[in-house]
């Protein structure tokens, strides 16, 4: 292979060479053409191990390249370690990636975190700003209320004075017959009756929580079931009672409980459209607040109705078969007495009144030897 290239060059050089005396003006003669030849060796040998060398050079360092990459693949980071600062510098800028990338994670989990906190907050603060307007409007409606009880409490308190002073009049005669100072007694009564409820009324409207008396729950509830029992509609067929063993003795307003319970069965009554039965049932709550509930198996109120029932006047019963006043009193009742009264009812199957009230227990039970009150 090396004698056919050196042949190759040896005659590219000499038909070079030979092609330029061609062209000069000197006489072919056997002398020039002995130094043609001559020279056309030298240079071709010469021209030849030149290209060799460097052929043979790059031919070299291209087999060192080759066998350091084929050991840098094998041990990189051992065998050059300086091929290792660029493996040092990616490993570094992923690194540096990863970072940036946790960064962001953690930057947006706060984001996050922060706008439902902020939720939270928005909504905490709706539902105080709607707990504190429906307080206002129910302090307006107490107001509202004061002002009318007061006012027709003044109103009639008059005429009422006047007729019942006639009555008594009237009963003193001892012309009038048996019958008719029956009669009179009756309306008598009705009166006094009539001024005991404007009476009770304001007292409402203007204690601040009531009495506190040691009641019998059970004693009392069993009263109010005996007294009921024969106002109680053809439709209602009894009032089942059912009170928790643990609620005993309650410290509240006996009166104020009284009447509550009595107007929620008394609305349970009037609800009932076929058979059905009211149970009046009661217990203790965690919160050291105990509750009375009303069931009824009656026709039920709308759900759009169950807010309006509380307010002033207004009644979902006939027209003059109810004032529409005394769930609001009874409401006004619960709330003196540190709690409230909740309603749930389906339309078609009934509805629970829970009246719940603070046990205001003011001291060891061995203190209070008056149970009950009455």
């Amino acid at each position: 292979m090396r004698l056919i290239g050196f042949v190759i060059l040896f005659l590219i050089t000499t038909i070079f060479v030979l092609l330029n005396f061609l062209f000069l003006p000197l006489k072919l003669e056997w002398r020039y053409i002995l130094l043609f030849i001559g020279s056309s060796v030298v240079y071709s040998f010469i021209t030849y191990l030149v290209m060799v060398f460097i052929i043979n050079r790059h031919l070299k360092w291209m087999r060192e390249n080759i066998q350091r990459a084929i050991e840098y693949l094998k041990e990189p980071h051992t065998k050059y370690p300086e091929c290792g600062v660029a493996s040092d510098i990616m490993f570094n800028l992923l690194e540096m990636f990863k970072q940036r990338q946790e960064s962001v994670k953690r930057d947006i989990a706060k984001r996050d975190e922060f706008i439902k906190w902020l939720t939270e907050e928005v909504n905490r603060c709706a539902f105080e700003l709607n707990r504190r307007n429906k307080e206002f409007m129910e302090k307006e409606r107490s107001i509202a209320l004061s002002h009318l009880i007061a006012t027709l409490a003044h109103k009639l308190g008059t005429p009422l004075n006047s007729i019942y002073g006639h009555i008594q009049l009237l009963l003193n005669n001892n012309q009038l017959d048996y019958d008719t100072k029956s009669k009179l007694k009756i309306v008598s009564n009705e009166i006094s009756r009539i001024e005991k409820i404007i009476r009770q009324a304001l007292d409402v409207l203007t204690l601040d929580r009531g009495k506190v008396e040691a009641i019998d729950i059970k004693e009392l509830l069993s009263e109010i079931v005996d007294f009921m029992l024969p106002s109680l509609s053809r439709d209602a067929e009894t009032i089942e009672l059912v009170v928790d063993p643990d609620l005993k003795i309650v410290y509240s307003d006996g009166d104020m409980l009284r009447e509550v319970v009595i107007n929620l069965i008394a609305n349970a009554n009037e609800s009932m459209e076929g058979k059905g039965f009211i149970r009046l049932s009661a217990g203790r709550r965690d919160d050291n607040k105990c509750y009375i509930s009303v069931t009824d198996t009656g026709v039920g109120i709308p759900k759009e109705l169950q807010e309006k029932i509380f307010e002033p006047f207004f009644t979902t019963k006939q027209k003059g078969r109810a004032s529409g006043l005394g769930l609001t009193i009874s409401k006004e009742i619960a709330r003196l007495l540190g709690g409230d009264i909740e309603v749930e009812s389906v339309v078609g199957k009934g509805s629970t009144f829970t009246f719940t009230f603070a046990d205001r227990r003011e001291g060891p039970d061995e203190e209070v030897t008056d149970i009950g009150g009455r």
